[in-house]
């Protein structure tokens, strides 16, 4: 079969999928799903600069040059494809990783949401649950969790970690538009979360000028550097491991808690912590020790 056949194929499925549309932004998305997939047959798509589009454009190239069926894709063997090609062409693999992983997490909550809401139709109680990046309990594109150890195993080039979606082995393979709108869903999120990371960090910045501003003059500058010395030793002895905020100091003593937050900053600042939240902007905080 060749290419030709296989990207009139990939088209054609896209088209039909079009076709079933509903509305404006859907058929718009799906026109750059077509467009995406003409880059992919020219090359082009090498030449785009944004990793997420890249990434997507990748996962076309892969089902024309691979004839893979784009209804019924084998998404152990893609993954796997996918992410060779990804390092031939130097893809960001964190990002890649990333999107991948994402991607199956997505796949797998809606495998997930048919099983469950199968079993609650006689109930009448269904509905599809979200999946977001502060699900996945991550505080920055590295970091110590299984989305951290999934994307370090891409990068060591170790076996991946997949684990199959609940009851698509047994029942069927996904679909192309599945994959792609997983892919697109998964670069949507890391998108929103990356503008969160921006703002937090503007934040943080912001909250660590004014304490420093209201701090000159006062009894606490005096004791500002015994107060960081005090936290650090404090996070030292939790060995790396992620600690709440509230374990490192009296919550509920308001000038300790204070002290305790400006020397976290000052900490987070000199990059010998990480301070995040998992969920935005009322989340607890967690300290991790970065050294």
């Amino acid at each position: 079969m060749s290419n030709k056949i296989i990207d009139h194929e990939v088209i054609q499925h896209l088209l039909f999928h079009k076709s079933l549309s509903g509305d404006a932004e859907d058929s718009s998305r799906i026109e750059r799903y077509i467009e995406m997939v003409k880059q992919a047959e020219s090359g082009e798509h090498l030449t785009i600069d944004n990793p997420f589009d890249k990434s997507i454009a990748l996962a076309f190239e892969l089902v024309i040059q691979q004839k893979l069926d784009p209804w019924a894709i084998d998404l152990v063997k893609f993954s796997s494809l996918y992410l060779k090609r990804a390092r031939k062409e130097r893809i960001n693999l964190v990002v890649a990783g990333k999107i991948l992983y994402m991607a199956w997490r997505i796949l797998n909550m809606q495998s997930h949401d048919v099983m469950v809401n199968a079993e609650k139709s006689d109930n009448g109680d269904g509905g599809e649950d979200e999946i977001s990046w502060g699900d996945l309990a991550i505080d920055e594109w590295y970091s110590d969790d299984e989305t951290y150890s999934y994307t370090k195993m891409v990068v060591d080039k170790q076996k991946l970690p997949i684990i199959e979606p609940v009851r698509r082995k047994a029942a069927r393979r996904v679909s192309l538009i599945e994959l792609i709108e997983a892919f697109d869903k998964a670069r949507k999120e890391a998108e929103e979360y990356q503008l969160l990371e921006r703002l937090r960090k503007k934040e943080k910045e912001r909250i660590l000028r004014e304490a420093r501003s209201r701090m000159k003059g006062t009894v606490h500058e005096e004791h500002f550097e015994q107060d960081v010395e005090k936290v650090w030793k404090r996070i030292q002895q939790f060995n790396g491991r992620a600690i709440p905020f509230n374990a490192l100091c009296n919550f509920e003593n308001k000038d300790e808690r204070i002290a305790t937050l400006v020397a976290l900053l000052h900490l987070a600042q000199d990059r010998k912590i990480r301070v995040y939240q998992r969920r935005f902007p009322f989340g607890k905080i967690y300290v991790k020790n970065i050294t």
